[in-house]
């Protein structure tokens, strides 16, 4: 199963559970995405793009299945908490 999404939200639980993620190139989803290091990047309105992305996954599932670790490593809670704290102390 392909992840193809329009929140921003839902994009690292697709990630964390090891789905591939086609996603907008034109908004946080290439921050979410990691600039593609985390899924395909398309533009939106781009039938072909769309299609072509599908069809890059269906060929190639496992390439585009997240690394977990590298996941973790951006995206955690600890890793959240602590560039969270970090910006609190910069405000403050």
């Amino acid at each position: 199963m392909v992840a193809i999404l329009q929140c921003h939200v839902q994009k690292v639980p697709a990630l964390y559970y090891g789905k591939p993620v086609i996603a907008g190139n034109r908004d946080g989803s290439v921050d979410a995405l990691c600039n593609g290091k985390f899924g395909v990047l398309i533009d939106p309105n781009n039938q072909t793009e769309i299609t072509m992305a599908i069809r890059k996954i269906i060929l190639n599932k496992t390439l585009y299945i997240p690394d977990h670790k590298m996941l973790m490593d951006k995206f955690s809670y600890p890793v959240y908490k602590r560039k969270l704290e970090t910006f609190l102390e910069e405000v403050a």
